[in-house]
């Protein structure tokens, strides 16, 4: 299968060797999966799904793909709270009015991305940097966020 197809099926979420065949029909992508983003990594893939923030599941997954081992998953980590200006937990579901993920990228083993959000009682906008480490064994640290910022 070639380079193409496999980024394809990457992120269509499904194995190239199983069931995205190029004579069989791509399985239907979940509409609660709002963006999908494919990084290349030392330890393989990152793939970073975003679920609507709408939905019963609103949170990011990040997970590693080891492409020499028929594209397992290897670690998953899925982040549905971030610590908040006061330095307690904000849970996307519960807490959140607004919530955004923006300038995602990897560099230096380390997904990182911004998370623009309003709470969903009080008023104003926040920021935070968020970063989460993917170790040479391939696994993936909790997301560290830096202070957050009202803009």
């Amino acid at each position: 299968m070639n380079r193409f197809k496999v980024i394809l099926s990457v992120l269509a979420g499904c194995l190239p060797t199983t069931a995205c065949a190029s004579d069989m029909a791509a399985p239907a992508v979940a509409a609660t999966v709002i963006d999908v983003k494919v990084l290349r990594a030392e330890s393989g893939l990152l793939r970073y799904v975003q679920f609507s923030t709408e939905s019963d599941y609103p949170c990011v997954r990040i997970e590693v793909i080891q492409p020499t081992q028929a594209w397992r998953v290897s670690a998953q980590r899925d982040i549905c709270e971030i610590e908040g200006s006061g330095g307690s937990p904000l849970s996307f579901a519960e807490d959140m009015a607004f919530i955004e993920f923006t300038e995602v990228s990897l560099k230096k083993a380390q997904l990182q991305f911004t998370v623009n959000y309003s709470p969903r009682f009080g008023s104003g906008e926040y920021r935070s940097r968020c970063v989460v480490r993917v170790e040479q064994s391939g696994t993936l640290e909790q997301p560290e966020c830096s202070a957050t910022t009202r803009f």
